[in-house]
């Protein structure tokens, strides 16, 4: 039986294995991590130690909200538009930025090292790519969630993941705790 810790890394390879991933699949998969999470939350909405769902969770939402689009036959991509317009203020994506949002997924690749020293603060990159930094809010919150199952379920979680993202032939180092 995998531990949460363990799925949650199972998730980033997932995600950003070679060859990358389609931005559909990723979604797909985004959306099965957040209905497990959600589903685990109601059912243990009243347990010491996890959060109730916030109602301005939005991260949680739009992963809702992707899963249901990607069980559509119709593309995820030509979709996200319904899910800027509901929620611009919050993933800070502009209209201009969608098709650049596109083109951006076909560029990214992850390799695994954590022999960096020194990870990358997301901050600077996370502005430069809107949809790498909606990908990683949403793996975050997840990976946040997960933790706190996991801890709830007596899994002792003290790692800290660091890897490479390579964006436009560029190397990043970023750093998931």
């Amino acid at each position: 039986m995998k531990t949460e810790w363990q799925k949650f890394i199972d998730l980033l390879n997932e995600m950003f294995k070679a060859p990358v991933q389609n931005s559909r699949d990723i979604i797909i998969l985004l959306g099965l991590y957040g209905e497990y999470i959600v589903n685990y939350l109601l059912e243990k909405k009243c347990s010491t130690g996890l959060e109730k769902i916030n109602s301005q969770d939005i991260k949680l939402k739009i992963l809702f909200e992707l899963k249901e689009i990607s069980d559509s036959e119709y593309d995820v991509l030509s979709k996200l538009n319904i899910i800027r317009n509901k929620y611009a203020h919050k993933l800070e994506l502009s209209s201009n930025e969608v098709n650049s949002v596109i083109n951006t997924m076909k560029d990214i690749t992850i390799n695994w090292d954590e022999a960096n020293e020194e990870p990358k603060s997301l901050e600077k990159t996370m502005r430069e790519k809107p949809f790498l930094k909606f990908q990683l809010a949403c793996v975050t919150k997840i990976g946040y969630f997960l933790t706190k199952i996991g801890r709830e379920k007596g899994e002792e979680i003290n790692q800290t993941i660091i890897f490479d993202i390579k964006i436009d032939n560029k190397i990043e180092k970023f750093k998931i705790m």
